[in-house]
This record gives C-alpha cells, sequence and structure tokens, in this order.
C-alpha cells in the first residue's frame, strides 16, 4: 500500500482501514521523506473480500488542466471525494535520499489534514499521486494542493531494492 512518508514515519503503530470496515496493523516496508512517499504492508493475513485494487497511471501523461479526483479523510471525515483540475507540476532535482528527482502534482482539489496519503486519480480511475501537502497562508486550504507523482512514487518505492532503516540524511 502506498501512503505519504509524513504520515507513517514517526508512527510507533500503523492501522490501516479499508472502505468496509476491516482494520488491519501494517508494517513500514519503506519510505523517502523528502519525496513524501511510503510503501507499507498488511502485517497480518487478510483476505481482498470487498477491497479492490487500484491501478497505477502513468503520471507523465498529466496534462495541465486534466481532470483529477482525490479521496481522503480530511478533517476526520472518512471517504469524501473531492475534484479539481492538474494545475502544474513541481520538480526538484536530487531532493531525496536516493539522490533522485523529486516530482508533485499540483491540484486545485481541495486537499486538507487528513486526505496526506490518500489517492489522487485520473479520470481512468488510475492512481497519478499521493496526496501530500498543501500551499497555505490560512492552514487551511487555499487551492494549492500537492501529490507525489505515481511515477516517482514507484522508483523509490517499487523498482529500487531499498529498505527503510528509519534512518534519514
Amino acid at each position: 500500500i502506498w501512503t505519504a512518508s509524513h504520515v507513517v514515519h514517526n508512527a510507533e503503530r500503523v492501522l490501516v482501514k479499508f472502505t468496509d470496515g476491516d482494520v488491519y496493523e501494517a508494517d513500514v516496508l519503506s519510505s523517502s521523506p523528502m519525496a513524501d512517499v511510503a510503501l507499507i504492508k498488511i502485517a497480518t493475513a487478510f483476505t481482498l473480500d470487498r477491497k479492490h485494487i487500484a491501478t497505477i497511471g502513468n503520471s507523465d501523461d498529466l496534462k495541465t488542466g486534466e481532470d483529477i479526483f482525490v479521496i481522503g479523510a480530511p478533517l476526520g471525515i472518512e471517504q469524501t471525494l473531492s475534484r479539481g483540475i492538474v494545475s502544474g507540476r513541481m520538480t526538484q532535482d536530487g531532493l531525496n535520499d536516493s539522490f533522485l528527482p523529486v516530482e508533485f502534482i499540483q491540484t486545485d482539489a481541495s486537499i486538507n489534514t487528513g486526505n496526506s496519503g490518500g489517492p489522487m486519480f485520473n479520470m481512468k480511475g488510475e492512481v497519478i499521486a499521493i496526496s501530500s501537502f498543501i500551499m497555505s497562508q490560512s492552514g487551511g486550504f487555499d487551492g494549492i494542493g500537492y501529490g507525489a507523482s505515481s511515477n516517482v512514487a514507484k522508483t523509490i518505492l517499487m523498482d529500487q531494492s531499498k529498505l527503510w532503516s528509519g534512518m534519514e540524511f
């Protein structure tokens, strides 16, 4: 399961709650704080009954102005959906712990505290980013939200063989 690093990075215990109400404990397998992506795994046996696996999309295919939607639990309100557009991209070279480029997808979809780690979907229903942070002068949603791109997440979490040691530099 992909999520935002800042959601699980310092957690002593990680719980995953599915839409069917099932709750499972999970272990952090990998985390990149600078890219704000993490990979977690359910720690006990479970079945995929009434659970759906999301398809990972190619974030490089996104175009400015394209419709997207975000699922999360803003301010603790579970299973909400907000819609917006891709407003742009923010790329920073060599800023993660693997010295790979970090990329965030900018959106005007409502992202607030509690959305972090939730998926950002394109209109095909593919995950194209992981909700990460907002830019705000008020502390609330001001229309500028960001998600770690799916291609960067895939490279860092799935294509590199790196275990998270809990240390960062």
